[in-house]
């Protein structure tokens, strides 16, 4: 039961981590276009 927790647990880790990654590239997207707008 541990060893199944812990892969669980490691699964949601690294999902995370993907969604961070997606969401920090969409922030910097963003980011480009307003100073793209502003200048």
């Amino acid at each position: 039961k541990r060893k199944a927790r812990i892969r669980d647990n490691s699964r949601r880790q690294s999902l995370k981590g993907a969604l961070l990654d997606q969401l920090r590239a969409r922030q910097k997207q963003a980011s480009k276009k307003y100073r793209d707008k502003k200048n």
